[in-house]
C-alpha cells in the first residue's frame, strides 16, 4: 500500500477537490483499492461529503441500479485525529486491503502535519496563478525538504485558464531553476465540473477528460500512478 496526501498550507487551494476527484477517477478507471483518512478535525468536510453521498446512494438505490453502465466508485473514508493517522496507516497497511491511502488533513501548520508527512511515500503540493498560493508552496516545500529530503513531493498546477497557460509554464521553469521544484508535467485547467462534480461514488467522465487529455485528469493519474510505482 502507498500513502499520498495532497497538501498546500493555504485554504483554498483545492486540497479536499483534488483528493476526492483523483481518488474516485483512480478507483473508477484503474481499479484501485482506496482508503481515505479525513483528519481535518475543524470540519470534516471530506467524510461529511462521503456520508452524504452513501445516505443518498442508499436513498436512490433503484436508480443508482438502474445506470449499471456508468462506472461507480467505491472508497472508504475515515476520520481520525492528526495525531492517529500514524498508528492508522501501519494498521491499513497490514490488512493488505488498499492499493492507495490519501489524508486529507486541511489548514494545518508543518508541525502538525510533520508526523504524518514521515510516513508518506508521495505528496503532491497544488497551486493556482495566485501569487500567495505559490508562494506558500514554495516555503512549504523548501521547509520539508529541509526537514526530510529523502520525501517524493511534486506540485500540480490547478485552476489555471487556458489563456495564461504559457505564463504558469514560465513560472514553473521559474521555481525549478531558482528553488529545485519538480512538477508535474500535467496541468488541470479551470473547469466548473471540477468543484461541482466532486464524488466518491460518481467519478469525473473519462471520454470529457479525455478531450483535453494532458490538461486533466487522465494525465494527472496516469502521472500519480508513476510516482507511487
Amino acid at each position: 500500500m502507498k500513502t499520498a496526501m495532497i497538501f498546500n498550507n493555504k485554504g483554498g487551494v483545492g486540497k479536499t477537490t483534488n483528493t476526492i476527484l483523483l481518488s474516485s477517477f483512480l478507483n473508477a478507471y484503474y481499479e484501485k483499492k482506496i482508503a481515505l483518512i479525513d483528519c481535518d478535525n475543524h470540519q470534516w468536510s471530506t467524510y461529511s461529503i462521503y456520508v452524504k453521498e452513501q445516505e443518498k446512494n442508499a436513498i436512490n438505490n433503484q436508480q443508482e441500479l438502474s445506470q449499471k453502465e456508468k462506472p461507480k466508485s467505491d472508497i472508504k473514508v475515515f476520520k481520525a485525529f492528526s495525531k492517529d493517522v500514524p498508528t492508522l496507516i501501519e494498521k491499513f497497511k497490514a490488512s493488505g486491503k488498499f492499493d492507495i491511502l490519501f489524508i486529507d488533513i486541511g489548514q494545518r501548520a508543518l508541525d502538525e502535519v510533520g508526523p504524518i508527512i514521515k510516513h508518506l511515500d508521495h505528496m503532491v503540493v497544488p497551486y493556482s496563478r495566485d501569487e500567495e498560493e505559490i508562494r506558500k508552496a514554495v516555503e512549504l516545500i523548501k521547509t520539508i525538504k529541509k526537514r526530510y529530503p529523502e520525501k517524493n513531493i511534486k506540485t500540480v498546477t490547478f485552476r489555471v485558464e487556458k489563456q495564461i497557460l504559457h505564463k504558469m509554464e514560465d513560472i514553473r521553469e521559474h521555481l525549478k531553476e531558482k528553488h529545485d521544484i519538480e512538477h508535474y508535467q500535467s496541468v488541470i485547467l479551470k473547469r466548473v465540473r471540477y468543484p461541482e462534480q466532486r464524488s466518491f461514488i460518481t467519478p469525473l467522465d473519462y471520454k470529457t477528460e479525455e478531450k483535453e487529455h494532458d490538461r486533466g485528469y487522465i494525465s494527472f493519474a496516469n502521472e500519480f500512478l508513476k510516482q507511487l510505482a
